[in-house]
């Protein structure tokens, strides 16, 4: 998402009635900084109050990771 971009902005629409996705591009070098970041925390609490349910697909957020 550009700097100045808002995630109503970004969020597209799918061929599934209601189900929309914001994608991310690239995997990011750094997901657990990303991911713990106050954009990051802005853009949760935007999608708490405009969606149901919220699901996210990302990469490992430690380390070590179990199956």
């Amino acid at each position: 998402m550009a700097s100045d971009a808002q995630p109503k902005d970004t969020v597209q629409k799918t061929f599934v009635e209601n189900l929309e996705i914001l994608t991310s591009g690239p995997v990011p070098p750094n997901p657990a900084e990303l991911f713990s970041s106050a954009r990051m925390s802005a853009l949760v609490e935007w999608m708490r109050n405009n969606y149901d349910v919220v699901v996210f697909d990302v990469p490992p957020v430690i380390a070590v990771t179990d199956a």
